[in-house]
């Protein structure tokens, strides 16, 4: 995101809030929230800063981040999640959330924690819905003079979804490349290489893939014979990037 969204991140934040947090914070609190609480967020403007559009409005915001506790270092944390009320079930906050814990893991984050309040029921849903689980950790913070307890919740990424050098080699060498490791690679070997096909086929990297259009196809192929968990990886590329 841009400086120049903050203002329509600030109006979304206190419109999911005003919503969301209804009957969970002090209706006086909630009430006093206006969008000016998020414009002077600098930190939403670091690289770990996503949005997604509806068309050409923002209907949800993520901020990623190292881990910021000190007891939580080496971690990769989502400090923020939220989209639009309108656009609540439409699929665009579960995609950025994907997004958002993806590209921690490519920064090198083996696991991903995030916070949810305690009796917010359809967050936590959610949250689960995307892999993520309640560990039983939980802190206590004062937000609109009322005590309140959230809830930790985690997600791991096995080292096997990791993609270097072997699987740039092999997609800068183009699609018979490509096509050669999803023929005859093991489980590992294809996940690797369709995680790094979504680095090269997301616009946000601005990386151009050798042999597109080929490519394309390729996964197009695979996706027809795909009988792993590799099936949902490819046809995640197919529907967002092709």
């Amino acid at each position: 995101m841009t400086e120049n969204d903050l203002a329509e991140v600030g109006a979304l934040y206190a419109a999911s809030w005003k919503h969301g947090y209804k009957g969970l914070l002090s209706q006086e609190y909630l009430d006093g929230i206006t969008p000016d609480w998020y414009k002077a967020r600098t930190d939403f403007l670091d690289e770990g800063s996503f949005v997604i559009l509806d068309g050409t409005q923002i209907a949800a915001h993520c901020h990623a981040r190292p881990a910021a506790e000190p007891q939580m270092r080496g971690w990769g944390e989502i400090h923020t999640m939220y989209a639009l009320p309108q656009f609540w079930g439409k699929g665009h906050a579960g995609e950025l959330l994907d997004y958002a814990a993806n590209w921690l893991c490519e920064c090198g984050f083996d696991d991903v924690y995030l916070y949810v309040l305690e009796g917010n029921e359809r967050a936590e849903r959610f949250y689960t819905k995307h892999g993520f689980r309640a560990n039983g950790d939980t802190i206590q913070c004062e937000v609109g003079g009322k005590t309140v307890t959230d809830k930790r919740m985690v997600k791991s990424f096995p080292r096997s979804t990791r993609y270097g050098k072997i699987e740039i080699q092999t997609v800068e060498s183009g699609a018979d490349a490509v096509e050669c490791v999803l023929k005859t690679g093991d489980f590992n070997a294809r996940n690797s290489l369709l995680l790094c096909l979504d680095w090269y086929l997301d616009p946000y990297y601005r990386k151009t893939l050798p042999e597109r259009e080929q490519v394309v196809e390729v996964l197009r192929e695979y996706e027809k014979t795909a009988a792993d968990s590799t099936l949902f990886a490819v046809q995640e590329l197919l529907e967002f990037y092709c």
